[in-house]
């Protein structure tokens, strides 16, 4: 044990089973990635496309704290919320955007229980 007492000798965590949300993240961003410079323009200027962008850079910070706590974030999150809201099947875009607004526009509305 160190002088912070963190314990240097135990193993990291094992990374945890990929949650549903990041998998939904990962196609939605091959096609993104695969998208023509048309078909990017067209989508770039839509109302709902920050909202997108947005909830990959949140995931991306809550996996961080996940990763870096060694445990689910805590009070849930993005990937809980997905899980609770989203069925299987559904579309993947409107998918993320309903689980983003369901979390902000609660927190929004101070809805959230902070």
């Amino acid at each position: 044990m160190d002088q912070f007492g963190l314990d240097l000798g135990t193993p990291p965590i094992a990374p945890a089973a990929a949650r549903r949300l990041d998998i939904t993240l990962g196609r939605v961003r091959a096609l993104i990635s695969g998208m023509s410079e048309e078909q990017f323009r067209k989508v770039d200027g839509q109302s709902w496309w920050l909202d997108l962008i947005e909830m990959f850079w949140l995931r991306e910070m809550e996996a961080d704290e996940e990763k870096m706590l060694g445990r689910p974030r805590p009070g849930g999150g993005l990937a809980d919320a997905y899980d609770r809201l989203i069925e299987p099947g559904e579309d993947a875009v409107k998918a993320l955007l309903k689980t983003f607004r369901s979390v902000y526009d609660r927190a929004a509305l101070g809805q959230d229980g902070r």
